[in-house]
């Protein structure tokens, strides 16, 4: 089980060992979803930032808010302690495709409440968690190149059109050939898990519906 996709040198190792084609149909399964978001105190002015953005302020390029057009005041990043996987998907998505590093003075916490409560508690606070644990805190739209928005919601996630949406997976060799796997990895892939994935704060699969007065921005963004 996985929280990101295999990369071409993880697949290059399994196959190595004997392991082919762990990436292709029958093998890699996508079992739920999820969305990485950014969050700030309710009472920040901020609504939504660039990835670009993002990315400058946990590596200390950006250090004040009035850099990306806001009141003045410095920034307070919070992250979490290395080795925990969100950070991990935060560095891989975000801060080494732009060859950064988080900021040496970030502040650094060990739980998953504490990785939304402080920042939902610091009006200068920025930090970063996954959708269902926005809690207190205010999830900041994603701002894209051209300028179209992209917000954090659970049916954005699903149809994957949130600019952080992430899928999460289970690998197999093909067809497990111990019944208790292929049991498991049925159970996992089947509708009436979608309930107990919800329940644990993934994102289901389960169809969703989106009122027509809210397509515009999708179909705007679809056509950019």
């Amino acid at each position: 089980w996985t929280s990101a996709r295999m990369t071409p040198e993880e697949e290059a190792t399994f196959a190595a060992a004997g392991f082919r084609g762990m990436r292709g149909p029958g093998s890699e399964h996508v079992f739920a979803l999820d969305a990485m978001v950014l969050l700030v105190a309710k009472e920040n002015p901020a609504v939504s930032l660039s990835l670009d953005n993002i990315a400058r302020i946990f590596s200390g390029q950006i250090t004040d808010w009035s850099q990306v057009g806001l009141p003045p005041g410095k920034i307070n990043v919070y992250a979490p302690v290395d080795g925990m996987g969100l950070l991990i998907h935060f560095q891989n998505t975000m801060l080494k495709p732009r060859g950064l590093q988080l900021a040496a003075n970030a502040i650094r916490t060990k739980t998953a409440v504490e990785w939304s409560d402080r920042v939902a508690a610091d009006p200068a606070g920025i930090g970063m968690h996954f959708i269902s644990y926005v809690r207190n805190a205010k999830a900041l739209n994603i701002e894209a190149s051209c300028g179209l928005i992209s917000r954090p919601s659970l049916f954005s996630a699903k149809t994957e059109e949130f600019a952080l949406a992430r899928r999460l997976f289970l690998y197999t060799v093909g067809q497990p050939k111990s019944p208790l796997a292929r049991e498991l990895l049925a159970h996992a892939l089947s509708p009436q898990i979608q309930e107990v994935l919800k329940a644990a704060d993934f994102v289901d699969q389960q169809p969703e519906l989106l009122p027509f007065r809210e397509q515009g921005a999708r179909i705007a963004y679809a056509l950019n």
